[in-house]
């Protein structure tokens, strides 16, 4: 009797055990948590910085939502590979897809396939063959080629003669490129004194202006205007001008207007372009704007974005408003860092919380079951906290290691670029396998200094070696280092050690 008895005590005792063993388990998973919301991108091409700002926005956008999943695909200008990665997520059961098609026309296709398999369609910045898409966001492209014919189409009133143009435009078969066109002879053509001399067929990249503006320029003695489809052409183009001496007869105009190096703004600034067509990359606006159709909320199946003209009269301004925003974007970006730290501690706690209370609840029932089944389970957790002390003994060391590992390789990597003023963070970020962002949040996590900061670190504590340990002039450490210039790599050495490279050699 006693025993049976034992046995249907030891059968409730686990059945209870089992019962909290399934709520804990249950709590800790959080089974009820829908997945994440995927959102597929396809770029055309990440070449150029226009696109790599539209990724960059788009996925802090996307950082923003805790419950999306962006999977951005380069097509590298390749459109058969651009429609085999737009395949690749229709198979992968993507909610939606963002597409920035390299051609109108051959997309297509591609295009309707994810459309009638349920899958919405956004295009951004260049339209397809058809308006088979659920929706289109960007920039009017025939508007930007009317604001460029409207700009030189100012100066009619105060100039002598027939104002001569030459056009150099976008990719062939590309929308932006032939609505750009469109617009801008619409503009063109109300003017008597406007005249397109020559138009070239470029494919947004620099390298495809050069050779046939050089033919234009042999034929064409005078010409008053260039305007080019981006920014990028336009430099090209004023560099072909500056080859024969003539880019102070000639005024450029380019699209984009990045707040960037060489970008469309600073060209403006540094007098190299008279203006420049600001171009919207519509990144961030695309991923609220797929959240909206997923919602089934009402959009319009064209999103315009507005466009305006950057000149000498604005461009400050215009870079004073980009950098206050790049400042918010970057702070953004910390905050949700910091974000994401205090939800990782507040879900520890959680589950620290939800033991404690199984182990309470645990101790409750050994206390009914006995003396005897209470020293047993006391026992096994003991052992089981021994077991997790040495779990997180490892885990503490397989992070040290790590983190000595990476910080072994970025200072190698650093080292081995070092005399080259050149090297970039994102050249850095490239050969780590990192992002700029993951490069950027690694480094501050390590060290609390910057990318720049870092690598400026690392040039400035070579050069302390080499004023101790060679006969090297200061010149020569300096371009050695990595500096730019004697100048600059004296203001920085003095900057952080307070004193000149001069005065720590001569005390060495």
């Amino acid at each position: 009797m006693l025993i049976h008895c034992k046995h249907d005590i030891n059968r409730l005792f686990f059945i209870f055990i089992g019962f909290w063993l399934t709520a804990f388990f249950l709590s800790c998973s959080g089974t009820g948590d829908k997945g994440p919301v995927k959102i597929g991108f396809s770029q055309a091409m990440t070449t150029d910085d226009w696109r790599k700002q539209m990724n960059k926005s788009m996925q802090l956008e996307a950082s923003l939502h805790d419950d999306v999943a962006l999977t951005v695909l380069d097509a590298r200008d390749d459109v058969e590979k651009q429609i085999s990665d737009i395949e690749s997520l229709i198979r992968n059961g993507t909610d939606i897809i963002i597409v920035s098609p390299i051609q109108s026309r051959p997309l297509t296709a591609v295009v309707e396939k994810s459309v009638k398999a349920g899958i919405p369609v956004i295009v951004i910045d260049r339209k397809i063959g058809n308006e088979s898409y659920t929706a289109y966001i960007g920039a009017d492209n025939i508007e930007v080629g009317r604001n460029a014919g409207r700009y030189i189409a100012s100066v009619v009133p105060h100039h002598e003669g027939k104002i001569r143009i030459v056009e150099i435009k976008g990719l062939k078969g590309s929308s932006p490129a032939y609505e750009r066109s469109l617009g801008f002879s619409q503009i063109v053509n109300r003017f008597e004194k406007l005249e397109i001399v020559a138009a070239i067929d470029g494919d947004w990249e620099s390298g495809s202006v050069k050779a046939p503006l050089r033919d234009v320029l042999k034929q064409e003695k005078k010409i008053d205007y260039i305007f080019c489809h981006n920014d990028r052409m336009a430099l090209s183009a004023w560099e072909v001008a500056r080859e024969n001496g003539i880019e102070n007869s000639i005024k450029f105009i380019g699209v984009d207007g990045l707040n960037t190096e060489n970008g469309g703004i600073q060209l403006v600034q540094e007098g190299v372009l008279q203006a420049t067509i600001f171009y919207p990359t519509g990144g961030n606006e695309a991923i609220k704007l797929a959240l909206r159709i997923l919602k089934k909320d009402p959009v319009p199946k064209n999103h315009l974005l507005n466009t305006t003209v950057i000149d000498a009269v604005n461009a400050d301004i215009m870079k004073n408003q980009l950098d206050k925003i790049d400042r918010q974007q970057a702070s953004i970006e910390h905050q949700l860092q910091k974000l994401s730290e205090q939800e990782e501690k507040y879900a520890t706690q959680a589950n620290l919380i939800k033991i404690l209370t199984f182990f309470l609840v645990l101790i409750l029932a050994l206390a009914i079951y006995g003396i005897y089944s209470t020293y047993i389970i006391s026992k096994k957790k003991k052992l089981l906290e021994l077991q997790s002390q040495k779990i997180t003994l490892q885990q503490d060391k397989i992070r040290k290691i790590t983190g000595e590992e990476f910080r072994t390789r970025l200072d190698t990597i650093i080292t081995q670029h070092i005399d080259n003023p050149g090297f970039t963070v994102e050249e850095l970020a490239q050969k780590l396998n990192l992002s700029r962002v993951q490069l950027y949040r690694k480094i501050k996590a390590m060290s609390g200094a910057s990318v720049n900061e870092y690598i400026s670190g690392i040039r400035l504590e070579k050069s302390r070696e080499m004023l101790r340990d060679t006969s090297l002039n200061i010149a020569e450490i300096a371009y050695a280092c990595g500096f730019s210039s004697p100048n600059y790599f004296s203001t920085s050495f003095k900057n952080k050690y307070g004193i000149t490279p001069k005065e720590y050699k001569s005390n060495t």
